[in-house]
């Protein structure tokens, strides 16, 4: 803006005002300044999304598993909500931009993740006091160390003929042997137990009672032992999923489609013939047992010692004497529910290697002859992964009906009510006049009295020539002429060749 005006002397004056200039000139200056700030702001912006996306939040989540993992090294439970968890992030990730998905710190997580895995599947729940001495600890980790006194229910699981099976096999005996873990591991799991020990052709599986580490236990054969005491809800709850646990794992051996064609193999009807069946013997025990490393620094292994594993082995070994699938001791009986030792007979008292205390033997009659499954199924398309996610998802389901309904069932009549293979294999086809026959003959056993001991025994053989029990006691009556020996308590000392 200017204006024009004449003075003397004919000259002209123009008055030019700036103010218009000025003020124009800083709003540009304003908005240059907004648009450096804006762009700033927006590259911040965009920095503090890489720095989150890539640094901050990687560690965070990484410092929570470090955390978690830290605080209980080997719970799958864990492990398994860590790993499903970092999968839906990085699924959520490559929905959103698929080149970000690889980065370092995701890798570390992962790695971290697979460690912790790797480390639960190696060394177990007997190895949990052990991997948090190892973490905490300055001095490293030192073997030779005292393991805890801890109280569980105890099992071992051994697949029969194995020996002769693995000359049939070959190198093909490991993918055998793997077919029996994966039905074995997933079965233990699914009822709350935990794989201790896989020695071939025997597994060490264990039922932990929580909160008992480092009880004073008194000696094995005293009425006052801390480990001997009456059931409560945590235990009755336990010794039926140890029992279940079994059960299912009969089941499937006789259902599966994958471990029934090993019958057909032509080497095995070769060496066996045509009515063999792979069976597995089941032995259970409760009692106290010792936590710990066994070792040097060159190599440890984590797991339990003590009389009571010993007596669960010798109880698994005695399924081939008296014919049955399952054995287990009255100790751990009698924490069974109600529902449960309905399903159950007592069969013999005797003394086991290792232990002077009489121990009641009890057994569950199984039914082989059950129909079995679909050719295929889903799970033989299944990756790892998926099959993991399928074991959890039906543990569960299981679960949390019991959750609804532990007030009024138990878990055995919610798993009895829910599998139909179940079902099929506890009826067994033995009458109840054999039941009664039996029972009345191991009564007057017991008491010494043989003669009406056979006569009742040989009615119940009679009804069913098959029952291992039944003949395995008359067997041992007739040895010694129907007669008890004068120094006769009610038990026998039982041996391999007995």
């Amino acid at each position: 803006r200017f204006y024009i005006y004449s003075k003397y002397d004919n000259l002209t004056s123009i008055l030019i005002l700036q103010q218009f200039y000025y003020k124009f000139y800083a709003i540009l200056n304003i908005l240059k300044l907004l648009f450096i700030l804006g762009s700033l702001y927006i590259v911040c912006l965009r920095i503090n999304k890489d720095l989150n996306l890539l640094i901050l939040k990687p560690l965070n989540d990484i410092n929570k598993v470090i955390d978690k993992v830290s605080k209980d090294p080997v719970n799958n439970k864990i492990i398994s909500e860590l790993k499903h968890n970092f999968e839906n992030r990085i699924d959520n990730q490559i929905k959103k931009d698929a080149q970000n998905v690889k980065y370092e710190m995701k890798v570390i997580e992962s790695t971290l993740i697979r460690t912790s895995g790797l480390i639960s599947v190696g060394y177990g729940e007997a190895g949990s006091a052990i991997i948090k001495q190892f973490i905490k600890g300055n001095e490293g980790f030192d073997p030779m160390s005292s393991g805890n006194i801890i109280e569980a229910i105890f099992g071992f699981c051994f697949i029969h003929d194995f020996s002769e099976i693995s000359e049939v096999f070959e190198e093909k005996t490991m993918i055998f042997v793997n077919h029996i873990c994966d039905i074995v591991h997933s079965c233990v799991d699914k009822f709350n137990g935990y794989t201790n020990k896989n020695i071939g052709d025997c597994f060490l599986l264990a039922w932990k009672i929580k909160n008992s580490e480092n009880k004073q236990p008194t000696k094995p054969n005293s009425s006052k032992s801390l480990f001997i005491q009456k059931p409560n809800e945590e235990l009755t709850e336990l010794a039926d999923c140890a029992l279940l646990a079994f059960l299912n794992i009969f089941k499937k051996i006789n259902k599966t489609r994958k471990i029934l064609a090993y019958r057909k193999d032509p080497d095995i009807i070769k060496r066996f013939g045509t009515k063999y069946s792979i069976g597995l013997g089941f032995g259970l025990h409760y009692g106290w047992g010792i936590e710990g490393a066994i070792g040097s620094h060159h190599k440890i292994d984590c797991s339990y010692l003590s009389p009571n594993v010993n007596i669960a082995a010798r109880l698994e070994t005695a399924t081939n004497i008296y014919g049955v699938d399952i054995l287990f001791s009255g100790e751990f009986y009698e924490l069974l529910s109600d529902y449960m030792k309905e399903k159950c007979r007592k069969i013999d008292v005797v003394t086991l290697k290792g232990s002077e205390k009489p121990v009641n033997l009890y057994t569950v009659d199984l039914n082989k002859n059950i129909k079995p499954g679909k050719l295929t199924s889903n799970k033989d398309r299944m990756s790892v992964r998926e099959k993991m996610d399928y074991y959890a998802q039906k543990k569960k389901k299981l679960w949390k009906k019991y959750e609804k309904a532990k007030n009024t069932k138990t878990i055995g009549e919610i798993y009895y009510k829910e599998s139909k293979g179940f079902r099929q294999i506890l009826n067994n086809q033995k009458s109840s006049l054999f039941y009664t026959n039996f029972e009345e003959g191991l009564s007057h056993y017991i008491d010494g009295e043989w003669e009406e001991a056979a006569s009742f025994l040989y009615r119940a053989l009679y009804l069913d020539n098959t029952d291992g029990p039944t003949k395995t006691i008359l067997e041992y009556m007739k040895k010694l002429k129907y007669k008890a020996p004068d120094d006769w308590d009610g038990y026998r000392v039982l041996t391999s060749k007995t």
